[in-house]
């Protein structure tokens, strides 16, 4: 039986680069020891978007089509500090009394996603209205990277190197996501949970 709570983060975001590309997407999901699973999906509308000329030239994946679309008028999102108070209280009422030392935080990419929700606690911070401390579990802290763990499972032969999330669910036997949930936060989530409790074993 799972003994831990589960937080998955993931986000979707207009480049790799958190100090020059925006944040678009945000989704979590908190996964409880029963197995009852809580989700929330935002959307984030920053201030301004900032897309390079290389990628708006050159890139043509799903994630990068997104950034794109964010630049038309009818992109809609909260803005960085509506999204910060959103997180930060759903995650303090879902996660209730949960004991701190049973909840472990897990992104696909630790490094890169956790820079991202500094980005919007930045930005939240820098509109000079009210935002919470970021929560820990969004900064890396106490988190579990699923790429590392597939890294991991290669290494003891339980499979084979897989480098991208796309990769490491077919050799776990994972079904894959559907096409509209494809490069969307909360869509990855879903996968990232299977993912991180097949590599677990729970």
């Amino acid at each position: 039986m799972q003994k831990h709570t589960y937080v998955v983060v993931d986000t979707e975001t207009g480049g790799l680069d958190p100090y020059v590309h925006s944040l678009l997407e945000v989704g979590i999901i908190v996964r409880l020891p029963d197995g009852t699973q809580h989700e929330l999906d935002l959307r984030i509308k920053e201030p301004e978007i900032v897309i390079d000329d290389y990628l708006i030239n050159h890139v043509t994946d799903g994630s990068n089509k997104l950034a794109l679309a964010s630049l038309e008028p009818d992109w809609e999102g909260d803005t960085p500090a509506v999204a910060c108070n959103k997180i930060a209280h759903w995650l303090n009422a879902t996660l209730g009394e949960t004991d701190p030392k049973t909840v472990y935080g897990s992104m696909h990419n630790v490094a890169f996603d956790s820079a991202y929700m500094r980005r919007l606690w930045q930005l939240g911070q820098a509109s000079g209205l009210p935002v919470p401390r970021i929560p820990n579990l969004l900064t890396g802290y106490h988190s579990l990277d699923t790429f590392g763990l597939a890294y991991m499972a290669a290494k003891q032969d339980t499979i084979p190197y897989c480098g991208k999330l796309d990769h490491i669910i077919e050799e776990l036997g994972i079904e894959p996501p559907l096409e509209e949930d494809r490069h969307t936060a909360i869509g990855d989530c879903r996968v990232q949970m299977k993912v991180l409790l097949a590599l677990l074993g729970e």
